[in-house]
């Protein structure tokens, strides 16, 4: 009888020992929530309200302010980049987008428009690399490729050619090729083949090789094509220096050297080794001399020019008053 009352007392005692441990993890876990829920509180009491940022795409800068201050926000303006539809001093995009819910005195951060670029390329030509990196820069414009020869006439370091040429007007920014003198005397270049192609594509040629051509002669040959180069000095794989001259011989067809008069078009490409300034044609045949009337020109650009000669006939090109180039025909 003692141990069954002893046993139903311990039973007892461990039913009342569970029972307090699930109170007393109850009791735990109502006072861990009450105690986020007063943390929570605490944290967030001091917290500023929510508000929607307004639409502010369009506004001027000042306008937009205005609008954000309205609602206790502000402006900050991150970057700055031209448009072609918004004007000048307006807001272009924000990088918070309208009806999006933020804190109050938080800062929208928008890019501001330039207004329509109007881009002035520089006259870089005999300034120095430095000088011509600056002056890009401040024209909003930016370096392309550099590429460096050895050229007389140039001191070291300075820019004998750009591309585009100066005060070219350009709607969005665009890069600035550039040629550097070089002050290597042993510099040279590989004259290229050009015996059996076209004259235009000698003339290319020997332009991306910094070379020009000085003098064409013209004649029949029963070799080639008419416009064909039958020759050439120097020749192919020799070495040059840059800016140096070469001497053409091109065919024509029979019927234009026995003709009394002819019409044709003369293509000159300025040589990159050159400046710009004023390029004349002079023609000389069996009515006399006659000048074509000057014209100004950049390095690289290319001149065509429909011509009429009477029987045999000197072609020569004046750049600034120096004869840079001469055909006979």
């Amino acid at each position: 009888m003692a141990s069954r009352r002893e046993k139903g007392r311990r039973k007892r005692s461990a039913q009342l020992l569970g029972l307090l441990i699930v109170v007393l993890s109850l009791v735990a876990v109502v006072l861990v929530v009450y105690l986020a829920i007063v943390l929570v509180r605490s944290f967030s009491s001091g917290a500023s309200p929510e508000v929607a940022v307004p639409n502010i795409v369009g506004m001027t800068q000042e306008e937009a302010e205005r609008t954000l201050n309205e609602v206790n926000l502000g402006l900050q303006v991150v970057e700055s980049a031209f448009s072609e539809n918004a004007p000048a001093g307006t807001v272009i995009s924000q990088l918070t987008p309208p009806g999006s819910r933020v804190r109050e005195n938080r800062r929208i951060r928008v890019i501001r428009s330039l207004g329509k670029p109007n881009l002035k390329v520089p006259n870089l030509i005999g300034t120095s690399f430095e000088s011509a990196q600056k002056n890009i820069a401040e024209a909003g414009l930016s370096l392309g490729k550099v590429k460096k020869l050895y050229l007389k006439k140039f001191k070291l370091g300075e820019v004998t050619t750009q591309d585009p040429e100066p005060n070219r007007v350009f709607t969005s920014p665009v890069k600035i090729d550039l040629t550097i003198a070089c002050a290597d005397t042993e510099y040279t270049v590989t004259v290229p083949s050009t015996v059996g192609k076209p004259l235009y594509v000698a003339e290319k040629l020997f332009h991306n090789a910094n070379l020009s051509i000085r003098s064409v002669s013209y004649q029949t040959s029963p070799l080639g094509s008419p416009g064909e180069v039958l020759s050439q000095m120097p020749e192919p794989g020799t070495s040059a220096e840059p800016g140096s001259g070469v001497t053409l011989t091109v065919k024509i067809p029979e019927d234009f050297a026995q003709a009394t008069a002819c019409n044709f078009r003369f293509r000159f490409r300025l040589p990159s080794s050159l400046p710009g300034g004023t390029l004349k044609l002079e023609i000389e045949d069996k009515l006399g001399k006659a000048d074509i009337h000057p014209d100004e020109v950049a390095p690289g650009e290319i001149i065509e020019q429909l011509l009429t000669v009477q029987g045999n006939a000197i072609i020569r090109v004046y750049l600034d008053g120096h004869l840079i180039r001469e055909d006979r025909f």
